[in-house]
């Protein structure tokens, strides 16, 4: 407690002392599921743009969002493989993730792996904090992130490869084609990335590499008709396989290598999305998605198993601006959910029907509140009424008071509802919907012409029925409604731009979530944790780059009995420019070779050097 006071004190000080001179104004969607200026959006929102996705060289979507704040992120095994994304404090499920707006979790485990997604298809993402099931239903207890994709050029043609070589076997290598006119755009890619020399249990006497690598098309279609109409068709695959280790016996957790066990991945994505004003103050939005993904594990050439999942859905949504002032959004939406586990789920696919409002009001551009609702009627479940409101308030020249009430809900998975039963295991068709009641407030700052921007939220939020699996008296396991858990804490975040050539970004969380019931900790969720970073435009020579990302301790189990330790990474790279179209990239990451386990028994990575060349033609 004394902590948590300590840090909104001194974060409050901060903010509070940068009174001046108006504040961003970038255009967002997620956070109304309309283009809004970010500064009249009350919920909490952090962005990963273009250039930080194209100067840092990531790889993965998992890794673009660990320096936002409030974002804690474990995975267990190699690049990849599942990597479980902490929002807020929340579960890994609480988490919604979509991709142009499409929701694309997993109906078995109702996570998705954004470890296995690349990033070389993106062209930022939205981090959306707090709960929004008033606007996406399911699975946003925590928050939301929306990645959108790379969309083509007003050019008749152009494009950008690049290909990167380092330590560990590491490679990767892309291609991004683009163009186009007054009828439509297009943008297509191929992306490739892997990693060879690296072994999970080394740290624990294992000797065989696990070798992991992946590979991603898309293509993005987007057509102009009827003067103001807008098509865009959106496809893309991702291809992933890892050689991952087993488990020690029972009572070890670390891992131990294992020659002949594999596990892939695959998906597919495709969506279409029409939007036509119909008049000057009504605009009417279509969208289509389909998202198809499969699981599969073998070990000694025998499959362990095969998990697929299908989504089909269908959303309507109708903007109106009442006033010149009022918006208000109105939508129906459609999504069917098929699982399959090698054939055995006894249920294998739920139809869920929902409609949506959402009003948007701006008083004398001072003043901006949003009030929504939501009721989903999921088969087989009871149906759910979820409701959010938000403000965000100029209250003096350069500050602003933000804030987000609401309630959220998860629906059980396909696994919780309908695991196949065994003599040890088995779903539970009679789980109700875990629901959490969220709120939080902030205020942001800034100064020096809008140079300095500094914003510290306060957070609170309270999840019941959380599903929870465990064994009976008889040793049986299946899931049940048992736990309650409370998170509240305070995250802060400051960028300073001295210069047009020098950026710098820090941002520190401080998180308590306990188990309602024991007063544990949340297993994995660490108490504090922060990052910072710095990036230098060196003229025309190119630029520079430095990261440290941080960890504090947190427990592996819920117990508390395992301790997980602190660490921090530090990222260093380079882009240096050779010609008008030719860059040399130079990257470090991990640059200390720190060793560290996000979950226990997988150890990390450590320093990998990389080289390459870019070219944009």
């Amino acid at each position: 407690m004394k902590q948590r006071i300590a840090a909104v004190w001194a974060t409050a000080a901060l903010a509070v002392t940068l009174a001046a001179a108006g504040t961003t104004n970038e255009i967002v969607v997620t956070a109304t599921r309309i283009e809004t200026p970010m500064e009249q959006t009350g919920s909490a929102i952090s962005i990963v743009g273009t250039e930080e996705l194209r100067q840092r060289n990531f790889q993965t979507t998992q890794e673009t969002m660990l320096f936002a704040p409030s974002v804690q992120s474990t995975q267990s095994g190699s690049p990849g493989t599942a990597a479980s994304l902490y929002l807020r404090g929340a579960n890994a499920g609480h988490t919604l993730v979509l991709v142009d707006g499409k929701r694309v979790n997993s109906n078995t485990d109702g996570a998705f792996n954004l470890s296995a997604f690349p990033s070389s298809a993106i062209d930022r993402i939205e981090i959306l904090r707090g709960p929004q099931s008033a606007l996406y239903g399911s699975d946003a207890i925590g928050g939301v992130v929306n990645m959108i994709t790379k969309k083509g050029a007003p050019k008749a043609f152009g494009g950008q490869t690049s290909v990167e070589f380092g330590e560990k076997g590491f490679y990767t290598g892309s291609l991004n084609l683009f163009s186009g006119n007054e009828l439509g755009d297009l943008n297509v890619g191929l992306s490739t990335y892997g990693l060879s020399d690296y072994d999970i249990a080394e740290n624990y006497g294992g000797t065989e590499d696990d070798p992991y690598s992946g590979l991603s098309f898309y293509s993005a279609l987007g057509a102009n008709f009827l003067s103001d109409g807008r098509a865009d068709l959106l496809v893309l695959y991702n291809r992933n396989r890892n050689s991952v280790d087993n488990y020690a016996a029972w009572p070890g957790w670390w891992q131990v290598d294992d020659l002949g066990r594999i596990a892939r991945s695959e998906q597919w994505i495709a969506s279409l999305d029409l939007s036509k004003p119909i008049t000057d103050r009504y605009t009417q939005k279509l969208s289509f998605n389909l998202n198809h993904g499969e699981n599969e594990g073998e070990n000694d050439g025998a499959r362990e198993y095969l998990y697929k999942t299908w989504n089909v859905g269908f959303t309507s949504q109708s903007d109106i601006e009442l006033t010149d002032s009022d918006t208000l959004s109105a939508g129906y939406e459609f999504q069917r959910a098929e699982a399959e586990n090698d054939g055995n789920y006894t249920v294998r696919s739920r139809n869920q029907n929902a409609v949506f409002l959402n009003n948007q009001w701006n008083l004398n551009d001072l003043l901006f509140t949003t009030v929504g609702g939501r009721y989903d009627d999921i088969q087989n479940l009871d149906g759910r009424a979820t409701w959010h409101a938000t403000v965000s308030w100029f209250a003096a020249p350069g500050t602003r008071l933000h804030s987000s009430v609401g309630t959220g809900f998860k629906a059980p998975t396909m696994n919780d509802l309908y695991w196949p039963a065994t003599p040890w295991a088995g779903g539970n068709p009679n789980l109700d919907p875990e629901t959490s009641t969220s709120f939080d407030l902030g205020v942001e700052g800034t100064l020096f012409d809008e140079r300095l921007v500094a914003d510290i939220t306060y957070f609170q939020s309270d999840i019941e029925e959380m599903i929870v699996w465990a064994a009976n008296g008889v040793g049986f396991w299946t899931p049940t409604n048992l736990d309650k858990a409370d998170i509240s804490g305070v995250e802060t975040s400051l960028t300073f731009q001295p210069t047009d050539s020098l950026s710098a970004r820090l941002s520190y969380t401080y998180t308590d979530a306990e188990d309602a019931a024991t007063g544990n900790a949340l297993a994995r969720r660490a108490k504090n944790s922060g990052s910072a970073g710095i990036t230098w435009q060196c003229g025309n020579i190119g630029s520079l780059y430095a990261d440290y990302l941080y960890t504090g301790n947190r427990f592996e189990d819920a117990a508390n009995t395992q301790k997980l330790s602190d660490y921090g990474t530090i990222n260093v790279g380079a882009r240096i420019s050779l010609s008008d179209s030719a860059n040399l990239l130079l990257n470090v990451k991990n640059l200390t070779d720190k060793y560290y386990e996000t979950a226990a028994g997988f150890g990390s990575i450590g320093r990998i050097a990389s080289i390459g060349m870019e070219i944009n033609f």
